[in-house]
């Protein structure tokens, strides 16, 4: 139903590991912290989207 709409949805989640690839190419694990908003945000304003939705379960979200 989505795709008959041309409607696309991206979904992602916290988990998995940062990597780098080292000189020699492959890839390394690195400590860091990915911050998933920014990361979403950026992904919809590379793609132009037409919408841009953070749905939360969070009872409070705080604003900048």
């Amino acid at each position: 139903m989505l795709v008959s709409a041309k409607i696309i949805m991206i979904c992602g989640s916290g988990s998995g590991s940062p990597v780098v690839r080292d000189p020699s190419g492959d890839l390394q694990r690195v400590e860091s912290i990915i911050d998933k908003d920014r990361a979403a945000r950026l992904l919809a304003a590379d793609l132009a989207a037409d919408a841009f939705l953070m749905l939360t379960g969070v009872v409070a979200v705080h604003l900048d």
